[in-house]
């Protein structure tokens, strides 16, 4: 990637006398070969006329990736900074695309151009794990939802910025690590400084692959998105995503939630701090498609948020219900976000008081079972209201029912349908060698 960019910067430069460049290595404290990699560079340089172009800049304490890139960015002496990761991820000619959106004087609030791989995403979704797909589609309806519309591949780490846009977003940003672009894009927003999108060339199945172990579970932050417009499905997937998070936490032999943990989530004085059992990384859990949701039969409706409700508060999870198609309420579910409504429940904030029990429910059956017996009762209560759907035989049979039952809101329904084939591809099981050796 460092010789790649090299000769292509050199090459600008020879073709126009105008054209200068520097490069800013950020080393965050790696623990591989990076510095010598780079110092081998500077030294190989020294005796060029290019001897003062490469510079590494090495931070004393691990600062993440967004900690890096502003630290590098606010080092940067030219009129147009670009952040590239280090991995080769976009090819470094991909610089000629970002660069055609820039005009010198003709953006009074600063220019940010915005690399994407969104259309490279059906060919590399058929390689990547489903859960990795899973969480992609979360993530981006979160965003999508709460703070940036118009840059649907907030993540890819190829960005263009000239120096007033730059020096707007950088020095206030507070996300250190994995997510700043998102805070840094709403920035730019939130300042009025324009942002367009350029297409790159690099495959996005030649990107870093990051494994979902136990072992990198205690150290996530987690977001779970329900498909309201499928009420049936909404407690089966939050049951079994649930109960995998918490059997993955305790394979990692992770601590459990000290009793200082539960204490500031839910307060010293909380009616219900000995009857909940807290995972002990961050969760939020979203429930989306709520403008379809709304026109649900009360008395279902109200069942299945108690029972949403319920889980959440049991295990220290922050709930909220929200929308991208219904633009009133979705700007009604960000200003909530601001206090506690009707949409949001900060983990916390609610009691089992508040949310009451099923229909019919002995207090002494919740009272005396632990949250995998308890979430099975409001399983069972849910089912009653929204009977289970068998879909019929055979996978073609199978997707068209899918996509038949699908509403209109492409994000959600990517998700669930990578959501459905890793369910899917967990279950299956294998014929045993004797069924095989009589086919």
């Amino acid at each position: 990637m460092l010789h790649a960019t090299l000769e292509y910067l050199e090459m600008r430069r020879t073709g126009d006398a105008r054209f200068t460049y520097e490069i800013i290595v950020v080393d965050d404290c790696s623990t591989d070969s990076t510095v010598e990699v780079v110092e081998r560079e500077v030294d190989r340089l020294a005796s060029t006329s290019t001897s003062s172009v490469l510079k590494l800049l090495r931070l004393t304490v691990n600062r993440g990736k967004g900690g890096a890139v502003r630290s590098g960015v606010l080092r940067a002496a030219g009129e147009l900074i670009l952040m590239v990761d280090a991995d080769n991820a976009t090819e470094i000619g991909d610089f000629d695309k970002l660069e055609a959106f820039w005009t010198k004087d003709s953006y009074p609030n600063g220019l940010i151009v915005c690399g994407s791989r969104a259309h490279l995403q059906n060919e590399a979704m058929a390689k990547r794990h489903p859960l990795r797909n899973v969480l992609m589609h979360g993530f981006h309806l979160i965003v999508s939802t709460l703070c940036v519309q118009q840059v649907q591949d907030t993540q890819c780490g190829f960005k263009l910025f000239d120096r007033k846009a730059a020096q707007l977003v950088f020095p206030p940003l507070h996300i250190e690590r994995w997510g700043f672009d998102v805070e840094m894009l709403y920035l730019a927003f939130q300042r009025k400084i324009a942002v367009h999108v350029g297409p790159t060339t690099k495959k996005v199945l030649e990107l870093l692959k990051v494994p979902l172990s136990p072992d990198r579970l205690p150290r996530s932050t987690l977001m779970l998105v329900l498909d309201l417009s499928v009420p049936g499905d909404v407690l089966p997937s939050l049951v079994y995503w649930v109960t995998l998070v918490r059997k993955l936490l305790t394979d990692s032999n992770a601590a459990p939630p000290s009793e200082a943990f539960i204490q500031a989530k839910y307060g010293e004085k909380h009616p219900d701090r000995r009857d909940v059992s807290p995972i002990s990384i961050p969760l939020l859990i979203v429930g989306a498609k709520y403008e379809t949701f709304r026109d649900e039969d009360s008395v279902k409706r109200k069942g299945l948020i108690q029972a949403v409700r319920y889980i959440a508060h049991a295990i220290g999870a922050t709930l909220l219900f929200t929308t991208v198609k219904d633009k009133a309420l979705a700007t009604q579910v960000c200003v909530r976000m601001k206090h506690h409504g009707d949409s949001l429940w900060t983990a916390g904030s609610d009691t089992f008081e508040e949310i009451g029990l099923p229909k019919g429910a002995r207090v002494a059956d919740f009272e005396e079972s632990n949250l995998d017996k308890r979430m099975k009762l409001w399983a069972k209560a849910i089912a009653e209201l929204y009977p289970p759907v068998t879909p019929p035989e055979g996978e073609s049979v199978r997707r068209e029912w899918c996509r038949d039952r699908k509403a209109r809101n492409e994000g959600v329904s990517n998700y669930r349908e990578e959501l459905r084939r890793y369910k899917d591809k967990k279950t299956e099981k294998k014929p045993s060698a004797k069924k095989e050796a009589k086919e």
